[in-house]
């Protein structure tokens, strides 16, 4: 496989469409997976992202974007809404400038063919999060989306400290302490929750769940977590705790 296909986007939207429709037969609101499993909880998905980070090449080859994305975007939600049609579509997660990207999917059309935005509001500051939404939400206004929500479905910090390779000095303003990660998170799940009406903002997502810590070439990757590996087993970091906290507050 070429590095050049990895994230290369679908030879043929139908086909995409057609796969998804199976899956939302499956495990959407009146799907198999709940009727065969009757012991299992159910908890169908009722929101379906499509596709992630479209406006990087190493998730979508074809730059720019805007036109073929936009184009899996109509053939999906036709397929999607045949199988449920109260099932949402939401955007594929935008990182970097995101309200210059969402602009270009409504010049390409898209504008009918999702339900809710998705940003990835990477930045070193509680601050600039607030700032990027706010710019979304212009560009979706400009869009004539004003209404419509939007998701963080991928944010946080890095708690690697100083513990980063040369390679990574150009995130180090995104490195903290695990102390100081615990306290960016408070800090930022609080003023998200007081702009969640003004922003119209459905959704935030930490990234991530787990990092494992295994040396120090990607604090990204490696030092997000809310839990890491330590001493033989996955141990929770402050962050979590924080997080608790900070939902239980919101609620």
């Amino acid at each position: 496989i070429k590095a050049s296909d990895i994230g290369s986007p679908p030879r043929d939207p139908a086909e995409f469409a057609a796969f998804m429709k199976q899956l939302v037969k499956r495990y959407g609101s009146k799907g198999t997976f709940w009727s065969s499993h009757r012991s299992v909880p159910k908890v169908p998905i009722t929101a379906w992202q499509i596709w992630n980070e479209v406006n990087l090449s190493g998730y979508w080859s074809t730059q720019p974007f805007a036109k073929s994305y936009v184009s899996l975007l109509k053939a999906t939600r036709k397929s999607v809404k045949a199988a449920d049609p109260h099932a949402k579509i939401v955007l594929a997660g935008l990182p970097n400038d995101s309200w210059t990207q969402l602009s270009t999917i409504y010049a390409a059309g898209g504008r009918r063919y999702f339900d809710a935005a998705a940003v990835h509001p990477y930045t070193a500051s509680v601050s600039n999060v607030l700032k990027i939404v706010a710019l979304d939400r212009k560009a979706m206004a400009k869009g004539h989306d004003a209404t419509k929500p939007i998701y963080l479905t991928e944010m946080g910090f890095s708690s690697a400290g100083k513990r980063i390779s040369a390679a990574q000095k150009d995130h180090v303003t995104w490195n903290t302490t695990e102390s100081g990660q615990a306290k960016q998170l408070g800090k930022l799940y609080r003023a998200l929750a007081s702009k969640r009406r003004s922003l119209r903002i459905a959704g935030a997502f930490w990234y991530s769940w787990y990092t494992p810590e295994v040396n120090t070439h990607h604090s990204w990757d490696e030092y997000t977590g809310l839990r890491r590996y330590g001493k033989g087993k996955i141990v929770s970091k402050p962050a979590l705790a924080a997080l608790k906290k900070a939902a239980k507050a919101i609620e």
